[in-house]
């Protein structure tokens, strides 16, 4: 289930949690220690919701669309596996 959580993250390029969890029929806190898991591992990395929006509003924020407002963690693929 990894491997479709990554393939997913790939293809989406941005997805709530919530959505993922939807996609897969798993819970969200599920999700959660996936993700947490994939880190770990080096697959993804966690950034900041400040870096990811460059001190933009909302619209400039890659999650902006998830009614973000309580600072979500925002997670990338490592660039090793996007190239």
């Amino acid at each position: 289930m990894l491997e479709q959580v990554l393939a997913i993250i790939e293809k989406s390029g941005t997805i709530s949690p919530v959505a993922l969890a939807a996609r897969l029929g798993v819970s969200p806190q599920m999700v959660d220690l996936m993700l947490e898991d994939l880190e770990r591992r080096g697959y993804l990395h966690s950034i900041s919701q400040d870096a990811a929006c460059a001190g933009a509003a909302c619209s400039g924020c890659p999650v902006a669309d998830t009614g973000c407002g309580s600072k979500p963690r925002i997670w990338q693929l490592d660039q090793r596996l996007s190239e």
